[in-house]
C-alpha cells in the first residue's frame, strides 16, 4: 500500500522526499490520525519532520483522495486513510 500510496503522489507531480515517504509509512501503519499534532510530535520524537511538512503532505493525500479528512469543532481536525481496495482508482 505504502508503495502504491508513494507511485500515486509521485503521478502527481509531489517530490518525495525522505521526510514525506516517513510519513506516508507512518499514516499506512496507523490508518488514522485522530490528531494531527499529536501525530507530528510522536513523528518528530524519531525524525527531524517540521509541522509544514506534516500539513501539507496530509493536505495534498486528501486531495488525491488517499486521506479522509474529518473536523469537529474549530480545531480538532482527524485523517482516516481511505480503504485502498475501494479506492483504488482515485489515486492509482
Amino acid at each position: 500500500m505504502e508503495a502504491d500510496i508513494i507511485e500515486a503522489l509521485k503521478e502527481r507531480g509531489l517530490v518525495m522526499t525522505e521526510k514525506r515517504i516517513w510519513i506516508v509509512k507512518a499514516i499506512c501503519q496507523a490508518g488514522f490520525i485522530p490528531d494531527v499534532e499529536t501525530f507530528w510530535l510522536e513523528l518528530r520524537e524519531t525524525r527531524p519532520v517540521s509541522w509544514s511538512t506534516i500539513h501539507s503532505t496530509l493536505r495534498l493525500m486528501t486531495l488525491c483522495g488517499i486521506l479522509q479528512r474529518e473536523s469537529e469543532g474549530h480545531r480538532l481536525v482527524s485523517y482516516l486513510l481511505v480503504d485502498t481496495e475501494k479506492s483504488k482508482n482515485t489515486y492509482q
